[in-house]
């Protein structure tokens, strides 16, 4: 009977051994199971972290190129506007030289005129001479 105990007793050992050996081993396997996890996790975020990176440097640069628009749209209505004034200058100035222009025709009209009434009672008087001649 002692005999019996003893087995039983070794048996019972044996089998808490056992027992704690399988928890051993089971909480191992939880043990790795969560590493994995974690390492997974952890590459998870730093792709997420990398996605994230590169979606605010390519924001920073769709910024830039607005900014670098908003100043060649500026730049360009600023141009706009100097094209303009120097138009409205020219259109003054051709405006003044039409007004000129017209001014010296009307002379060169008066003169003309002058001129051809003068030729005509030139040419009167030759006609009224050779008449008084003939």
């Amino acid at each position: 009977m002692k005999r019996a105990r003893a087995t039983t007793k070794n048996e019972n050992d044996e089998t808490n051994a056992t027992t704690t050996t399988r928890a051993a081993l089971t909480l191992e396997a939880e043990k790795l199971r969560v590493e994995a996890e974690n390492a997974r996790l952890k590459a998870e975020l730093e792709d997420a972290a990398s996605d994230a990176a590169k979606r605010a440097r390519s924001a920073e640069r769709a910024e830039r190129r607005v900014v670098e628009r908003d100043a060649t749209i500026r730049a360009l209505e600023q141009r706009i506007r100097e094209l303009q004034a120097e138009l409205k200058a020219s259109v003054e100035l051709k405006d003044e030289y039409a007004r000129a222009l017209d001014a010296r025709v009307g002379e060169i009209d008066a003169l003309i005129r002058v001129d051809s009434d003068a030729d005509a009672e030139t040419l009167r008087e030759r006609v009224d001479e050779g008449l008084l001649r003939a």
